[in-house]
């Protein structure tokens, strides 16, 4: 049965509850270390790297700029097609 377990795909366990179970009972009894990750409870993104925060700015830039320029075609074509 153990081997059964080892080579049942991940998503069996969703509609076998026994075989959860049993993989649960066989897990429960090894000393895991328990620890719990909360990522968003962390510090916000920031970049240590100074470089690395000048470029993401420029880019943040680049990327503004761009939509303008989309926003000054898209106000001008109009006038060029004729309309």
């Amino acid at each position: 049965m153990e081997e059964t377990l080892a080579l049942a795909p991940r998503w069996a366990l969703l509609v076998d509850p026994a075989a959860a179970r049993a993989v649960i009972e066989r897990i429960s009894k090894h000393e895991l270390p328990r620890r719990t990750c909360r990522p968003l409870d962390g510090k916000s993104r920031q970049t240590g790297n100074a470089e690395l925060a000048q470029f993401d700015a420029a880019l943040d830039a680049a990327a503004e700029a761009e939509a303008a320029i989309d926003q000054e075609l898209a106000e001008i074509e109009p006038a060029w097609s004729g309309a």
